[in-house]
């Protein structure tokens, strides 16, 4: 078996090691080391989606007999039993998994244009995935849409992949429209993290989880691999520097708020939106390393969780920060379309929304159409 950098290698180390390997080097790394081929940062969009497809047969075998094994194991319930045993909430989680793996292989056959960039089953107790709708490796323009709390696999991923095909179509159109016709564009559905889940065997489960987002660890941990990520985006381009957007929802937007505040010096993005956002941990674009004007936040008049942000937990409340505020209101936008409002927390990407409309045109830099609030 070849010798591959360290799993949290930077993406360039990894698109060299790539670089340096023969065809018949990378057809035997592929086949015996695909884990880390699809997990590599760096490399060509292509080359992770065709090694982590190739880990669902055996991820699928693997999960079903864990589960089989569980429900083997499984105490004699009695009355003096307060608390699920740990086989009970091992299953409970496998089970999900076993759901989320049916999910990603309907998006594979439903979207057959679907990149799985990022497929993990193992290492957290919840499924974690991202696809990408064009490619992001020749793409002149690539956002990447990060969720928040409750947003998993099972239950989301067809979603955001839908409106990321919703997001491309908007914004390949508002690019023609603009006389740019020849430029590209991808958009990635990025759940390749662990948002805190009102579901779960736990007791208390549905309470506990406003005690885990407090503590902010799913996103501290969320956001270093983000920030790897959307290097590796900047890496494995054909392009010397890929206009990069982040769009960070609820809990999502934290997420991205702490990638860009990632250690490591030059991070790629260009710009980032923040909508439904409890905060960010940060007030203006120079605490994320933003270019001034390129940090953008979206407010529905009944999104409570955006008013959370008023409480301070996560930083300056966002809507008072010195970032670039977007309207989300019905109205006619410059194409000469009528636009919807948004009004709820799970409206902000929905097409034929204002909302959309704004994260399209900014993700494929067309900063002169965007409907300010």
């Amino acid at each position: 078996m070849l010798t591959t950098p360290d799993r949290l290698a930077l993406p360039i180390d990894n698109r060299r090691f790539w670089d340096d390997l023969s065809d018949s080097g990378r057809d035997e790394l592929l086949a015996s080391n695909a884990v880390w081929v699809g997990h590599a940062d760096g490399l060509p969009c292509e080359i992770r989606h065709r090694a982590n497809v190739s880990q669902l047969p055996g991820e699928q075998k693997r999960l079903e007999a864990r589960a089989q094994e569980l429900r083997g194991r499984m105490p004699v319930p009695t009355r003096f039993r307060f608390a699920p045993s740990p086989e009970s909430v091992e299953l409970w989680y496998t089970e999900r998994k076993l759901k989320a793996m049916a999910r990603i292989t309907g998006i594979l056959i439903r979207i057959p244009e679907a990149k799985l960039m990022a497929v993990d089953l193992v290492s957290g107790q919840w499924a974690m995935a991202a696809f990408a709708i064009g490619d992001p490796d020749t793409a002149d323009h690539i956002s990447t849409t990060v969720p928040g709390v409750d947003t998993n696999v099972d239950a989301s991923m067809e979603v955001m992949v839908n409106q990321a095909q919703s997001l491309q179509t908007e914004g390949l159109k508002q690019l023609s429209l603009a006389g740019r016709g020849g430029e590209t564009f991808a958009c990635i559905a990025w759940l390749d993290y662990e948002p805190p889940q009102h579901e779960g065997p736990e007791p208390g489960a549905k309470y506990l989880v406003w005690v885990k987002a407090a503590q902010k660890q799913s996103a501290l941990r969320g956001a270093n691999k983000l920030a790897r990520f959307c290097d590796g985006l900047r890496v494995a381009s054909t392009h010397q520097l890929p206009h990069l957007s982040l769009l960070g929802h609820s809990y999502g937007s934290l997420t991205v708020g702490l990638s860009l505040q990632d250690p490591h010096p030059g991070q790629p993005v260009r710009d980032a939106v923040f909508y439904g956002s409890p905060g960010v941990n940060a007030a203006d674009e120079s605490n994320l390393g933003l270019p001034p004007g390129h940090g953008w936040v979206m407010q529905a008049p009944e999104d409570w969780i955006a008013h959370l942000g008023r409480t301070h937990r996560f930083g300056p409340s966002p809507g008072d920060a010195h970032f670039e505020k977007l309207s989300v209101m019905a109205g006619l936008s410059p194409d000469g379309v009528m636009r919807k409002g948004a009004a709820s927390h799970a409206d902000y990407p929905r097409a034929g929304q204002m909302s959309e409309y704004n994260l399209s045109v900014i993700a494929v830099g067309l900063y002169d159409r965007v409907v300010r609030a």
